[in-house]
């Protein structure tokens, strides 16, 4: 990651002297227009966030937010945890948080439209989660995959992911023991991940065959489309964390050079409908989150109404009421122990349970 010029020192100057000044005006909005599923801290975070991925390009962001291995480590030392990392081929690892276990898998993809590392609101998230098992006697192991990020474009990630699949099945976990989480970009990774299963690439590389289906996929948030055009997604009068030309821009540097016959790897809605016709031998349940106010929304209604749900995948589908992009993981944007935590949470800590521990919930 390059270092920064000066006048991409002193646009940063100007993004964060006006982000104050942001906020504000968005949250004396809300006082006269008060919306449902927006109180005044999520409002401010939401227009902070939307202020600086508008105004911040992916070298800033890149050089501001240091690696996913510094990330991860800094959080580990601030939350007296070890720090394991497992280095896996092709540049990707894997960052364990607490103890290392491999009888029973959590494996988080975050997000950040593959220019941005791993942030603490994933790792509160997962921590989160993880705690909550353990409370209610499940025990489980929890991973976060390191993946390379933009310049790197597609397939690498795709071969990252499942080569650390692959990995944890060769310690002898049992897929039946194995749930896969991811937001966003990291959502948009396990859709590729799932299009590989049921179409394998052959320079990707052979997955060991499944024992038994996966215990389940979860997708917060999942980017399935690149230049969207839906309803959802240009609303000028939106809330959304994300604007619809800086996102198209994101989309443009990523899936910009995918080959047209591999698009549906990384867009399964260009894919025919039967795309993930016999999914089900893989990943059978998934469950698939949207805010009811995010960009994304459209076009993940689309993912799940046109090529999920055809393919006989028991789809658990829930759209965040006053939600935007990535709810229920912005209740750990500033904590691994929120005061509060959105009833969405709840729905991803009982699904994951029931994967893992089948009629426990």
């Amino acid at each position: 990651m390059g270092k920064l010029t000066w006048t991409d020192i002193a646009s940063l100057a100007v993004t964060f002297v006006t982000l104050p000044f942001v906020m504000g005006w968005e949250v004396s909005k809300l006082l006269v227009f008060p919306a449902k599923g927006r109180g005044v801290a999520k409002t401010a975070l939401s227009a902070s966030v939307r202020h600086l991925m508008s105004h911040t390009t992916t070298a800033q962001i890149q050089a501001l937010s240091g690696t996913s291995r510094q990330a991860y480590e800094a959080w580990a030392k601030r939350n007296k945890l070890p720090i394991t990392v497992e280095s896996l081929v092709d540049g990707s690892a894997l960052f364990w948080i607490g103890t290392k276990r491999t009888d029973r898998v959590v494996l988080y993809v975050h997000g950040g439209g593959y220019f941005s590392p791993l942030t603490d609101m994933g790792l509160n998230f997962m921590s989160y989660l993880k705690k909550q098992l353990q409370d209610q006697g499940v025990e489980s192991g929890f991973a976060v995959l390191q993946y390379s990020l933009l310049p790197d474009v597609f397939p690498t990630q795709l071969r990252q992911i499942s080569v650390a699949v692959d990995h944890l099945l060769a310690t002898g976990l049992d897929p039946s023991n194995l749930q896969l989480i991811g937001d966003s970009a990291g959502g948009n990774l396990l859709v590729q991940f799932l299009s590989h299963l049921a179409h394998p690439i052959e320079n990707i590389g052979p997955i060991t065959p499944f024992k038994s289906p996966l215990a389940g996929v979860c997708l917060v948030s999942p980017w399935v489309k690149s230049q969207s055009t839906s309803l959802s997604f240009t609303q000028s009068s939106s809330t959304d964390i994300l604007s619809d030309t800086v996102t198209l821009g994101w989309g443009k540097d990523y899936f910009g050079g995918v080959q047209e016959s591999l698009r549906p790897y990384v867009e399964p809605i260009y894919g025919p409908i039967g795309w993930f016709q016999g999914i089900t031998k893989y990943a059978p349940r998934l469950l698939v989150t949207a805010g009811e106010e995010e960009r994304f929304k459209d076009d993940i209604v689309d993912l799940v109404e046109t090529r999920l749900s055809p393919a006989g995948v028991d789809v658990e589908f829930l759209i965040v009421e006053g939600g935007t992009h990535d709810d229920p993981c912005f209740d750990f944007f500033l904590s691994p122990n929120p005061a509060s935590v959105h009833s969405s949470v709840r729905v991803v800590v009982d699904w994951i349970k029931e994967g893992l521990v089948p009629g426990r919930s």
